[in-house]
């Protein structure tokens, strides 16, 4: 049954809805104002009981995980392991760029940590090739560095930690668990019902985990600060020996342990402790008990704290020690079976390779860095001890001049450092360069030998060490210049001031401003010092001098600096000043209702010189009565619209339609695109239309300036055409002295007088 609904009047029903536009007006007013109230602050605000265990109710913290220092940076990463090198270099002798090694999974951990093993296997392929990752079922434990932070309660005391193969990252077991028990997201509900198996993504890298991918981590609790060398710090280097056959190195006081271990060392193995030489070391069952046993210990007495604290129910307690008991049960079953005799390890099966062992020193052992005595210095040394190895001492204390950063590669393992075989490839080598003048280990016939390498080496070390150090205080000047600036801003404070910081220096002709007051102590010193310069005599007139654009500006004392001192100034701190200056003083003149001031240009810029020219070329021309162009502007503008129209109609043909379906319709796509982009580089590079600066139109006439600068020539080089006529026009080579004063300003009457002469000369 049908109801009858009257119709309203079209005067009444203009002012219904006119009174509903209002009410949603107000009501979008009214949300703009509270959009940055979020839904726990507004149920906070209006009294209601806040339950904190609902997920709703909870803050996000997963913008923490997109944190990134600057030692994660590629930055660092690219300077720390490939330190910049000036070279000569042609094309016939230049070789190729290196790239960095990916590692991923069990590649990255085979690298960058240590395993205990089962003590039952055999190793062959990891003797033969290091770079072949361990199997993760013979794996017992994994020994990491600290500093590693769990993702989920972002603790670095670790309880039980399980690091995940499939990416390296490290989480307690309890947060795994819980991880692995939470729910599952809406957009993988229907992923999750088919597979049997749980697993999430891990919260840092999104890789998957699961239940068998996951392996105990031993923290070793070493201070890796007092581990690396130091430059300009002495080390004590160990001679290390290395069999052809072996894995792991060992000092050469200890070389008559090589018969006594089979493969690896014991985990367990204390007299001689041996855990800083290798990377391998064997365990058994009564290694895993003991692990486990401490594992549930800690479990349980952070349990009773947190009990005490936020009256944790165990839930995760009690699953941890469960699996923990799965584990060990599982473990105790595979000790119980007989291994195949292909499996197990015997010295019969061991790999022996007959040959001249290696000798190389080291230092820092604990570093997760490999630092050894660069290749130069070994030779040096071998030289003084009669290019005998076992004639070498021991040990040996030096002082490190610098540090070459190096990625072993398979190639250079096999042919630069072959003592350096037996690491992965991707492992991080510092050569560490020592200083062996009037050193006890060299003779002064091997220092005669090598003193012009040795020597030339030190200069290039000291070289680069003054520029890394010139460019910290920089950074440092910089970042103290950014907080101020930032306070200042957020105070609503007087703006800050360059000259509040810079030392006292003058930069001569390359100053912005000449006369420039010194810096003030306070605020009160700089008004009075400012006003006591305004009141000196006239009769006191500067010296003047020629600069390299031929005019003459006040003389200035230059201080000098010695080079090592805190004010040493290159060309380049000089310009970076110079422009930082001319940043400031637009800023502060940006913010005043005066009358606009004449802008600073760098004299030493052509390309700033050449820039501000051709924007003020309207101006200019508009003293000739010429009205500027904007059609070639225009068309450009709509070519690129085009352009970018078609490249989104694509990536929307892309992501709604398949290939097959869209085919034709992206062949003409791209075709159209290809058209327009020819006609658009046609307007901006082809004949008539390169190096276009300027189009003016006045009655009927019309009139195209053409202007370009060659490199390091501060000439600006116009051409000026009239009404489309090429064969007719007229060109001229202005300097830039004629247009700039000698502090940077631009002369507007100077530049008219200079085109006046083109524009009379081609009305003509």
């Amino acid at each position: 049954m049908s109801k009858h609904i009257p119709q309203k009047p079209p005067g009444s029903l203009d002012q219904s809805n006119g009174n509903r536009h209002k009410k949603s007006n107000r009501a979008k007013n009214y949300k703009s104002l509270n959009e940055d109230i979020t839904p726990l602050e507004r149920q906070a605000h209006s009294g209601k009981k806040v339950n904190a265990s609902s997920r709703k109710n909870q803050i996000s913290i997963d913008h923490l995980f997109e944190f990134q220092s600057y030692r994660d940076s590629p930055e660092y990463q690219k300077s720390r392991r490939h330190p910049p090198r000036s070279r000569r270099s042609s094309g016939l002798d230049s070789k190729p760029k290196k790239h960095h090694l990916f590692l991923h999974g069990m590649r990255f951990i085979n690298v960058n940590y240590k395993f205990v093993v089962d003590y039952r296997k055999n190793y062959n392929a990891q003797q033969l090739d290091p770079n072949v990752p361990v199997d993760t079922d013979d794996i017992l434990r994994i020994i990491v560095p600290k500093g590693n932070a769990c993702p989920i309660c972002l603790s670095e005391d670790l309880i039980a930690p399980r690091m995940v193969t499939s990416c390296g990252h490290i989480l307690c077991l309890t947060c795994l668990l819980s991880l692995l028990e939470s729910e599952v997201p809406k957009s993988m509900k229907k992923e999750s019902s088919v597979i049997v198996e749980k697993y999430r993504d891990c919260p840092l890298c999104g890789s998957i985990i699961r239940q068998k991918d996951v392996k105990p981590v031993q923290i070793d609790n070493v201070d890796e600060r007092f581990e690396v060398p130091k430059i300009k710090d002495e080390v004590v280097l160990t001679l290390m020996s290395r069999q052809p056959h072996r894995v792991f190195p060992l000092p050469r006081q200890l070389e008559q342990l090589n018969d006594t271990i089979d493969t690896f060392p014991w985990a367990a193995q204390s007299e001689p402790d041996l855990s800083q030489y290798s990377r391998f070391f064997k365990g058994d069952l009564a290694y895993l008990v003991g692990m486990y046993q401490a594992e549930m210990e800690s479990i349980k007495r952070v349990y009773e704290e947190e009990k005490e604290l936020y009256n944790d129910d165990g839930k995760f307690m009690r699953m941890a020690l469960k699996n923990i008991d799965d584990d060990l049960a599982l473990w105790s079953s595979k000790f119980a079976t007989d291994l195949p005799d292909s499996a197990k390890a015997s010295r019969v099966n061991q790999p022996k390779v007959e040959g001249v062992p290696f000798y190389y020193y080291q230092t820092g052992f604990k570093a997760s860095t490999v630092y050894v005595l660069s290749p130069l210095d070994i030779k040096v040394l071998k030289s003084s001890y009669n290019n005998d190895y076992s004639h070498l001492p021991s040990s040996l204390v030096a002082q490190v001049e610098n540090i070459r950063y190096e990625e072993l590669t398979a190639e250079t393992a096999s042919t630069k450092y072959k003592y350096l075989s037996h690491l992965p490839s991707g492992t991080l080598i510092g050569f560490l360069e020592c200083k062996w003048q009037n050193s006890e280990y060299i003779s002064k016939e091997t220092w005669a030998t090598f003193k012009s390498d040795l020597m030339k080496r030190s200069k290039q070390s000291n070289k680069k060490f003054h520029s890394e150090e010139s460019k910290r205080r920089r950074a440092l000047k910089d970042e103290e210049r950014r907080t101020r600036e930032f306070f200042d801003r957020e105070n609503n404070s007087i703006p800050y001031s360059d000259q509040d910081w810079m030392p006292p220096a003058n930069f001569g002709s390359l100053s912005i401003t000449d006369f420039r007051d010194l810096p003030a102590l306070t605020s009160e010193g700089h008004t009075e010092e400012h006003e006591s310069l305004t009141e000196q005599p006239e009769q006191e007139t500067p010296k003047l001098k020629k600069t390299v654009w031929g005019t003459s500006i006040p003389h200035s004392e230059i201080q000098t600096l010695d080079e090592g001192e805190e004010n040493d100034w290159d060309p380049e701190e000089m310009i970076r000043r110079a422009r930082e200056e001319m940043e400031r003083q637009e800023a502060n003149n940006s913010g005043k209702k005066k009358k606009k001031k004449k802008k600073l240009v760098l004299l030493s810029s052509i390309t700033d010189l050449r820039n501000y020219l051709e924007e003020q070329l309207p101006t200019v021309f508009g003293h000739f009565g010429y009205e500027q162009s904007f059609t070639l502007i225009d068309i450009k503008l709509a070519l690129g619209c085009v352009t970018v129209a078609i490249a989104g109609f694509l990536f929307w043909l892309d992501k709604n339609y398949s290939f097959n379906d869209t085919y034709y319709v992206i062949l003409g796509a791209v075709a159209l695109y290809f058209v327009v982009s020819c006609i658009l580089l046609y307007f901006t590079s082809g004949p008539g239309y390169k190096n276009n600066k300027y189009v003016g139109k006045k009655k009927q006439d019309t009139i195209s300036v053409y202007g370009w600068t060659t490199k390091y020539d501060p000439i600006y080089h116009v051409k000026v055409v009239l009404n489309g006529n090429e064969q007719s026009s007229t060109s001229k080579e202005i300097p830039f002295t004629r247009l700039y004063d000698a502090f940077g300003y631009f002369n507007q009457e100077a530049a008219v007088n200079e085109f006046r002469e083109l524009v009379e000369k081609k009305s003509q």
